[in-house]
C-alpha cells in the first residue's frame, strides 16, 4: 500500500513539473507575437548553413556572410532608437567593416555581416552591448525586453545553444572591477601590476574556473570560454605599457605570453583578439627597437655624411640627436641573437628624458637637412623595401629568441596586419618593392588564407586600373551623406568625422585652424563637419564650434551616424574623406597628416 501511494506521489509528481514546464514554454511563447515568431522560424530556415563548423576537421577559415536576426519586446519608434550596431571588422587585415543593425517599427531586427571565421563579439542597442557567438553562413536569432535589453537573453538556431549557454555562465560571474585596474596601473612598477591584477581578478578566476567544472555546458562552449578568458587576461596585462607609456619594461614582464598557445587558430575568434593583437604588435620588445637598429650598418651614417663627407658644421641644435646617435652607433655593430637581446636591455636602461631630447631634435634636423638626406639615401641607404624586410627579421629574432616564443599564426598575423600601412605609405608608388616585401614576409607562412588576405591587400593597393573618383550607391546611407554636401556642390570637399570625447578629432582640428583661416573664402574648397549627438554632449559641442571657429557643422543622430559609419567603413574617428566638385568620392580614408596644405594646393589648381 505504502508503494503504491509513494508511486501516486511521484507520478502526480512529475505530472506538475511537466504542466508547470508547459506552461512557462507557452507563456515564453506568447511574448513574440504570431507573425514575428513565423518570421523567425522562416528567416532561420533560409540559414546557408545547419550544422556547426567542424574545427578538427580545419573547417575555420570560410568566407561567407552570416545574418543575425531577433525580436526586442515592448520596442515601438519613440524608444528613441531606430539602429544598432555591430563594430566588427577583419582582425588579420585590420579593415574595419561596421554594420548596422535594423530594427523595423514592430521591434524585428536584421542585419547581414560579412565574415571571414567564427567570431565571439556583440551587437550594441541604445548603448547595451549584448554578447553574441556566430559562424559564417548561420543565421543567429536573439529575443530581447527593452525594459532589459541584457536581461533573460534568448537565442535561437543552429549556433542557439551554445550562445545560450555562453550567455548563462557569463551571468553567473562577478563583474571584473576594470576602475580599480585601470586606477592601481598608475602608481605600480610592472613587477608590481601583475600580482595586483591577479588580486583584482582573484573572485572573477575562481568563479570562472569553478563554473567550467560545474556548469552542464558543451565543450565548444568551454573552449571558447577558456580561450576568451586566456586572451582577456594577456590583454589586461599588456595594456599596462598602452595606459603608462613612459614604463620601463622588463623583459620577464612578457612571459605570461608563454603560456598562450600562439599557433592555436581559435584565439582570433575571441571577444578581446582584436585589442590583444594590436598590443601585443606594438608591445615595447617587438615595436621600440626596430624604429631605431638597423641589421646592417652603412658604409657611413647620415651625421657622418654630413659633418666628415660635405664638411657641414654643426649646429647646437644638433647635439641631442648626436648624443643618442653615439649610442645607437655604438651598440648597434652586429646582429646576433645575442647582440638583439643586449639591444633591448641596453634601450631599456636609458633615460627617458635623453629619448625624448632625440625625438624632439630628429624632425628639426630632418628639415634642416632634408636635401642632403634625399642625396644620402641614393648614395648609401638600401632601398625602403629591404629596410621593411630587416625590420622584420629583428621582430623574427626578438619574438623566438627574446620573447621566447613559438611561430604560429597569431605572429603570422601580425606580418599581414602591417601590410596595408606599408602598402599606402612606406612603398606608395612602388609596386615592385611591395611584391618584394610581401613575397618576403609570406614566404613561410603556411595558413592559405592568411596569404590570400595578404594577396587582396596588395590588389587593393596596387590595382591593375587605378581607381578615380567614385559616385556613391543609391543607398539609404549614401543619400544621408549626399543630403549633407548637397548645398556644398561645386567645390572640392574635406569632411571630418570627428567628436568632442575623441582626443585625436579635438587635436587635428585645433592644429588646421590656421589652414581653415586660409580658405575661409575659397571658391573651391570647403571643410565639412559631421558628428553625433551621442559622443558630442552639446555643450561642449557649442563651444568647441565656437572657439574653432567651424561654419560647416553637423550634429547628426546615432542612428544616422552609424549609417555613416557603415558607408565608409570606419569604427575609429577622426576619419577623413575626400570629395570633388561633382559629389564623387576621391579618397574615402585621406591622411590628414599627410601634406594636408599641399593636397588642397592641388585641388585649388584644378579647381582654376
Amino acid at each position: 500500500m505504502k508503494k503504491t501511494i509513494l508511486t501516486l506521489i511521484i507520478a502526480l509528481t512529475s505530472l506538475c513539473t511537466a504542466f508547470t514546464q508547459n506552461k512557462a514554454t507557452a507563456n515564453s511563447a506568447t511574448e513574440i507575437p504570431a507573425k514575428v515568431s513565423q518570421w523567425i522560424k522562416s528567416e532561420l530556415a533560409k540559414a546557408k548553413r545547419k550544422t556547426l563548423m567542424n574545427f578538427k576537421a580545419r573547417e575555420f577559415f570560410a568566407p561567407d556572410t552570416a545574418r543575425l536576426i531577433g525580436y526586442i519586446k515592448g520596442y515601438s519608434p519613440q524608444a528613441g532608437f531606430s539602429t544598432g550596431m555591430i563594430y566588427i571588422g577583419n582582425d588579420i587585415t585590420r579593415e574595419d567593416s561596421p554594420i548596422v543593425v535594423q530594427i523595423h517599427e514592430d521591434g524585428r531586427f536584421e542585419c547581414a555581416i560579412p565574415m571571414n571565421y567564427p567570431k565571439y563579439t556583440a551587437v550594441v542597442f541604445n548603448n547595451i552591448w549584448i554578447d553574441f557567438y556566430i559562424q559564417p553562413g548561420q543565421t543567429l536569432a536573439m529575443l530581447l525586453n527593452l525594459e532589459d535589453l541584457r536581461k533573460n537573453v534568448r537565442y535561437l538556431g543552429v549556433i542557439g545553444s551554445i550562445n545560450n549557454e555562453l550567455f548563462a555562465f557569463q551571468t553567473k560571474l562577478p563583474d571584473i572591477p576594470y576602475e580599480k585596474i585601470q586606477d592601481g596601473r598608475k602608481d605600480k612598477k610592472p613587477e608590481e601590476f601583475k600580482s595586483f591584477l591577479d588580486s583584482c581578478l582573484a573572485n572573477y578566476s575562481q568563479a570562472y574556473q569553478r563554473l567550467l567544472k560545474t556548469e552542464k555546458i558543451s565543450e565548444q562552449s568551454k573552449t571558447i570560454l577558456r580561450n576568451n578568458y586566456q586572451i582577456m587576461y594577456a590583454t589586461e596585462l599588456l595594456n599596462y605599457e598602452v595606459y603608462v607609456p613612459l614604463a620601463k619594461m622588463p623583459l620577464e614582464y612578457y612571459d605570461f605570453l608563454q603560456s598562450i598557445p600562439m599557433n592555436n587558430k581559435e584565439l582570433l575568434l575571441t571577444k578581446n583578439f582584436r585589442t590583444f593583437i594590436n598590443r601585443l604588435e606594438f608591445c615595447q620588445p617587438l615595436s621600440m627597437y626596430t624604429a631605431f637598429f638597423k641589421e646592417t650598418k652603412p658604409e657611413k651614417n647620415f651625421m657622418q655624411y654630413l659633418f666628415e663627407e660635405l664638411k657641414i658644421p654643426k649646429t647646437p641644435e644638433d647635439e641631442p640627436y648626436l648624443r643618442m646617435l653615439n649610442f645607437i652607433n655604438d651598440t648597434t655593430t652586429t646582429t646576433t641573437t645575442t647582440t638583439t637581446i643586449r639591444l633591448v636591455k641596453e634601450l631599456n636602461s636609458q633615460e627617458t628624458k635623453e629619448m625624448d631630447k632625440f625625438n624632439n631634435a630628429a624632425p628639426s634636423l630632418e628639415e634642416r637637412y632634408e636635401k642632403q638626406y634625399e642625396d644620402y639615401k641614393k648614395k648609401y641607404l638600401p632601398t625602403q623595401e629591404d629596410e621593411e624586410i630587416k625590420k622584420w627579421q629583428i621582430k623574427d629574432t626578438v619574438y623566438t629568441n627574446v620573447l621566447k616564443l613559438k611561430p604560429g599564426i597569431v605572429f603570422d598575423v601580425t606580418k599581414i596586419r602591417s601590410l596595408d600601412y606599408t602598402f599606402r605609405e612606406s612603398l606608395k608608388n612602388n609596386k615592385e618593392g611591395a611584391w618584394h616585401v610581401l613575397t618576403a614576409l609570406t614566404a613561410n607562412i603556411p595558413e592559405s588564407f592568411l596569404r590570400s588576405e595578404a594577396d587582396r591587400l596588395f590588389l587593393k593597393n596596387f590595382p591593375e586600373e587605378q581607381r578615380g573618383a567614385y559616385e556613391l550607391p543609391d543607398t539609404y546611407e549614401a543619400k544621408i551623406f549626399k543630403d549633407l554636401i548637397a548645398p556644398f556642390k561645386g567645390k572640392f570637399l574635406l569632411v571630418d568625422f570627428w567628436a568632442t570625447t575623441c582626443g585625436p578629432c579635438v587635436y587635428n582640428i585645433k592644429q588646421h585652424k590656421t589652414l581653415r583661416e586660409q580658405y575661409k573664402d575659397s571658391p573651391d574648397i570647403n571643410f565639412i563637419f559631421i558628428t553625433t549627438e551621442e559622443l558630442s554632449p552639446l555643450g561642449a559641442y557649442n563651444n568647441f564650434v565656437k572657439e574653432q571657429e567651424l561654419i560647416n557643422t553637423y550634429r547628426i543622430n546615432a542612428d544616422q551616424y552609424r549609417y555613416l559609419r557603415q558607408l565608409f567603413r570606419f569604427n575609429g574617428i577622426p576619419r577623413y574623406v575626400l570629395v570633388d566638385k561633382e559629389g564623387k568620392i576621391l579618397d574615402d580614408n585621406y591622411k590628414v597628416s599627410t601634406n594636408l596644405d599641399t593636397k588642397l594646393e592641388e585641388l585649388t589648381k584644378k579647381g582654376l
